[in-house]
């Protein structure tokens, strides 16, 4: 789509091609007045304006990695400041010199390049949008003040955090910072959706994880950034982030994350100590190693018959029921279903696996030096000593010493971990366990009202047959992407005819606006129920599982 460009207010601002003439456009390198060079060092002027001008952000990006990073963490940032003519710290407009070195830091740096022109900052004549650059400007400068912020409150609240569990935060962050350029590079626009970035907290965009990949191909970025990238873009980790924050009973991965997810890992789910990090390391690289093996024709003959199927086969599948049996133990703690039988026969087969002599012999060879990679490359990332992983010495550290750890010790430490997985989110069935209803008819009648708000849940399968009559078009609205609260409401407002009787009812003992909202809870359970089926069912049904209740 076409782009309206910017109309220049003086000399140097508005549109402009940049001080570099037409070979600075996509191609741009011979304009510079420098060689094009490969290393990550070759943007002296760049550096040296960051060095200038940036003190507040060098201050930010030394909570997020290495001291020694701060300056080509800051080049994307301060390209674009140069790009869109703003002045240094001592109020002077941007050099030729700096303009060019700056152009040819984008042509240097894909991501970048890309982000720019999907964002409309940089059009096809290599003409820049002074305008636009800001807006993207701005939204990478917000994601680095929230990442700052995030990391400053991760360790206020874990102040004895391990080095490994700090490098992994740290590198999330430094994901955090570039999401904005992560989100508006190539292949932006995913499922026919937009995947613009608008940055800051409540930031909507979605990156992919061939995207948070692709950050490694920009030779001018920060190695800590592109070890972040390295360790963020495998399967096991990416997942981490894609669902971190939702509710894992009725939240598929969808292979995109917004900053938001990332947010919510910081604060809620990353590692905290070393055992927790080695948890999720662990997990991890389960996934990793696990992530192209095919399981879409096996069934629940691997548990019958585990001699006849591969170590690969058999680790994969297991991997694959930890995940699904995450996903079951949410939805029981969220009150939608039974889950009992489907728990302990997903733990038997699980265990079924686990024990098999080839699969964890094959674990044993394959999982510890994954452990030692993503730790490694998260170390690099975060730039903290004393965490496992790295080169040399450094394999005496967190994720090295899991070298002489055995195959059924990792998978029994997972597997302990998930026993006790919960939802990350609070779950609305805890209204109908009274918190909906207090205070509305005193503590007598409390009682009363949880017994009428059970009988109008009760009854509210039967509403909700009567509210999902007028609920179901609502919560089709809602799958299709309206808001499930005002579809929901909506649903109530046309199933009241229907539930006239339970109101008469419960009216003299809760209320109306008690039984309301118990019908609101019975539609939204219903609506959050097929969402849980949805995400648990067919891996239950393809290895034979008994469903939830």
């Amino acid at each position: 789509m076409h782009k309206q460009m910017h109309q220049p207010d003086t000399g140097g601002a508005g549109t402009t091609p940049t001080g570099t003439g037409s070979a600075a456009g996509m191609n741009g390198a011979g304009a510079a007045g420098t060689s094009t060079n490969t290393s990550s060092d070759s943007y002296p002027e760049l550096d040296s304006y960051a060095s200038q001008a940036d003190g507040s952000d060098l201050g930010k990006w030394s909570d997020l990695a290495a001291n020694d990073q701060g300056i080509s963490l800051e080049r994307p940032l301060a390209a674009m400041q140069i790009l869109s003519g703003q002045p240094n710290a001592n109020g002077q407009p941007p050099t030729q010199a700096q303009k060019q070195a700056a152009m040819q830091f984008v042509n240097d740096n894909p991501s970048l390049k890309s982000a720019m022109s999907n964002a409309g900052a940089l059009n096809s004549d290599g003409s820049v949008d002074t305008k636009k650059l800001k807006g993207l400007l701005q939204s990478v400068e917000k994601n680095l003040t929230q990442a700052d912020n995030n990391v400053k409150d991760y360790m206020k609240k874990h102040p004895g955090a391990d080095p490994g569990s700090l490098n992994t935060v740290r590198s999330a962050a430094l994901l955090q910072a570039y999401n904005p350029i992560a989100g508006e590079s190539a292949g932006h626009v995913s499922n026919g959706k937009n995947n613009g970035y608008n940055g800051g907290k409540n930031g909507g965009g979605l990156t992919t994880k061939q995207q948070v990949a692709d950050l490694e191909k920009n030779q001018g970025f920060s190695s800590a950034l592109k070890s972040a990238a390295q360790a963020w873009s495998t399967s096991g980790a990416f997942d981490a982030l894609d669902r971190a924050g939702d509710d894992k009973a009725t939240t598929k991965a969808d292979g995109k994350f917004d900053d938001n997810n990332l947010t919510d890992f910081i604060s809620k789910e990353a590692p905290t100590n070393e055992a927790s990090d080695q948890s999720f390391l662990e997990d991890a690289s389960l996934q990793n190693i696990t992530a192209n093996t095919d399981t879409s024709k096996l069934n629940q003959d691997i548990f019958a018959n585990p001699q006849n199927y591969t170590p690969e086969q058999k680790a994969a599948v297991m991997v694959t029921l930890m995940k699904t049996l995450v996903n079951v133990q949410a939805g029981g703690s969220d009150g939608l279903r039974d889950v009992k039988a489907t728990v302990a026969a997903l733990q038997k087969d699980i265990q079924t696996l686990a024990s098999d002599p080839a699969t964890q012999a094959y674990l044993q060879k394959t999982v510890p030096p994954a452990m030692q990679n993503l730790g490694g490359a998260f170390a690099a990332a975060g730039g903290l000593s004393g965490a496992g992983g790295g080169d040399g010495d450094s394999e005496t550290g967190a994720a090295g010493s899991q070298s002489q750890t055995s195959a059924k010790d990792i998978v029994d430490q997972v597997h302990d971990g998930l026993k006790d997985a919960k939802t990350v989110t609070q779950s609305l069935s805890d209204l109908a366990k009274g918190k909906g209803f207090m205070g509305i008819g005193g503590d007598s009648a409390a009682a009363e009202a949880a017994g009428a708000a059970e009988g109008a849940v009760g009854g509210a399968d039967g509403a909700a047959e009567g509210a999902a009559a007028g609920a179901e078009g609502a919560v089709a609205g809602a799958e299709g992407g309206a808001a499930a609260a005002d579809g929901v409401l909506g649903a109530v407002a046309g199933g009241l005819a229907a539930a006239t009787p339970i109101l008469a009812v419960g009216a003299g003992i809760a209320g109306i606006a008690g039984i309301v909202m118990a019908i609101v809870q019975a539609v939204q359970k219903k609506h959050h129920q097929n969402e849980f089926a949805s995400n648990v069912n067919p891996t239950l049904q393809q290895f034979g599982i008994p469903l939830p209740k």
